[in-house]
């Protein structure tokens, strides 16, 4: 029974609730019988009737989970649900699966679907698809070759029989006229040739079909063999093909993997070179400091102790003492070379730019900064040096800037 026969059947009776068939064994039934309907064939008339009774209505609650079962298991390649407690689904409310016995009481319970539609035209056509499929085999195209030599050899073997009929027919005769001879002036010479005759004949034809069975034996195997290598050939093929297609994914995985590799140290590096500066930038603003307060306050110390009439020895020391502050000076700005820090001090009367100085004394009667010349320095600058020797501002120098002369200025002009 076709699952169309199965599905006419129980709707004739289904609510008929002493002669229909119970819900439970019904679903199975006819799950089963469309799954191999359509594993088989390709094709089911139950889903055909269903797909065009589906547009624009709801379909019966069984049928519908029947359908979603057997979409589940071919299209998707899932295994089929439990159905010994609970009727696959179907929910008769959150995570409230419909049990059996509540579908006894409501055979006629519907279920409406916008997505059913598409799926079942999606089931028609993967069905199709997958039994075409295993249709064009290699093993199938063999077995098909096979069976058209079969029939091949069949035919050869009614034509050997058909010959040995006539044969047959002709050695009854040719017995008729022997018996016929011997009742009149027949010789048993006579007869010792004729039996000799008839034997050769037999053997001659038992040697011939013997030749046509060993030729069509070898003939059989001989396709047996073909269609193997011929299957043998496209297994090694697609698993050439698997192979190289490995290869290439493998290719651009490396490929995107040193893309991505470059990508972070080139982050790296930048996150490493703003992690320094910002490490750096107390470390030089210190310095600068220390620097421009030894630079100023020193020689004024000494100018100062002079003018009160320091003793010699105390001007001595002085003049020690600001000694061993500059060795220790220039030791300091040797290691902060090391770090890749460089001090930065412009000259009195260079010109005065607004992107790599810090005016100190700037106020709204100035003039435009390139009229400006640096006067003097209050606080060095400190550059930061790459690997690549490329140098960029960490610290701008304070400076204190006037106006440059009118000669100057007419010079530049």
């Amino acid at each position: 029974m076709t699952a169309l026969e199965m599905y006419r059947e129980d709707l004739a009776v289904r609510r008929d609730a002493e002669n229909r068939t119970p819900r439970q064994e019904y679903f199975i039934r006819l799950r089963d019988t469309l799954h191999q309907e359509l594993a088989v064939d390709g094709r089911s008339e139950f889903l055909e009737e269903m797909i065009s009774g589906c547009t624009g209505a709801a379909l019966p609650a069984l049928e519908f989970a029947v359908l979603r079962e057997c979409f589940a298991a071919i299209v998707d390649g899932r295994r089929m649900k439990d159905a010994s407690q609970h009727v696959p689904h179907i929910l008769r409310g959150p995570d409230a699966p419909l049990t059996w016995a509540e579908m006894e009481k409501h055979p006629g319970f519907r279920v409406d679907d916008a997505q059913m539609p598409e799926m079942l035209l999606r089931l028609r056509n993967i069905s199709w698809q997958l039994v075409s499929a295993r249709d064009q085999t290699p093993a199938v195209m063999a077995e098909r070759a096979v069976s058209r030599e079969i029939a091949g050899l069949r035919a050869v073997n009614r034509a050997l029989e058909e010959d040995n009929r006539a044969l047959r027919t002709e050695r009854d005769e040719l017995l008729e006229r022997v018996t016929v001879l011997e009742e009149g002036v027949i010789t048993r010479q006579l007869q010792n040739k004729i039996d000799a005759r008839r034997y050769q004949m037999e053997s001659d034809l038992a040697a011939e079909m013997a030749l046509k069975r060993a030729q069509a034996e070898q003939e059989m195997h001989s396709a047996l063999m073909q269609a193997a290598q011929q299957e043998q050939q496209g297994r090694e093929a697609a698993r050439r093909e698997a192979m190289q297609e490995d290869a290439r994914r493998a290719a651009a995985c490396a490929a995107h993997t040193r893309e991505l590799l470059e990508t972070l140290d080139e982050r790296l590096q930048e996150y490493r070179k703003r992690l320094a500066e910002a490490d750096y930038h107390f470390l030089a603003q210190a310095y600068a400091g220390l620097l421009a307060t030894t630079s100023r306050e020193t020689p004024a110390l000494v100018g100062q102790a002079q003018a009160h009439g320091a003793d010699e020895q105390f001007l001595q020391q002085l003049a020690a003492f600001s000694a061993q502050l500059n060795v220790q000076m220039n030791r300091m700005e040797q290691a902060l070379l090391q770090l890749g820090l460089q001090v930065v001090s412009p000259e009195a009367g260079s010109g005065f730019d607004s992107q790599q100085h810090s005016p100190a004394n700037a106020t709204g009667s100035d003039g435009p900064a390139q009229e400006q010349e640096i006067a003097s320095v209050e606080t060095p600058g400190m550059q930061t040096i790459d690997a690549d020797g490329q140098a960029s501002t960490l610290l701008r120098p304070v400076v204190r800037t006037r106006r440059r002369s009118a000669a100057y200025m007419s010079d530049e002009q």
